[in-house]
């Protein structure tokens, strides 16, 4: 429908916004020393539990705590779900866009 309009448009996928990692991986763990890491190990996270018990202990957090049971969800996407990101295209139309990258995206905004 969006792209049948005459408006403009851009859809922005979240998974590439640096920032949002940085900060639910990296506040946690300079507060405290410790974050909170699932997933399969294959892009930004490491294996804690089976996806099966992924999926069960999303379903059964939402009781006890709606936002530890988002993340583990966020977890079962991010294990079953494509997350890989080719910026070329992306890159080649926002030419005064420069990526940045995560390394980048920690200096600048945790550096004391």
């Amino acid at each position: 429908m969006i792209r049948a309009s005459r408006l403009a448009w851009t859809i922005i996928r979240p998974t590439a916004y640096m920032k949002t990692w940085s900060a639910l991986l990296g506040e946690p763990l300079l507060r405290t020393g410790k974050t909170r890491i699932i997933g399969k190990g294959t892009w930004l996270f490491v294996p804690v539990l089976p996806l099966p018990m992924m999926r069960l202990t999303s379903v059964l957090m939402r009781l006890v705590n709606p936002t530890l049971a988002r993340q583990i969800q966020a977890g079962v996407v991010m294990n079953t779900q494509d997350m890989s990101f080719d910026p070329s295209e992306t890159g080649g139309r926002y030419r005064s866009i420069p990526p940045t990258g995560l390394a980048e995206v920690v200096r600048r905004d945790y550096a004391d």
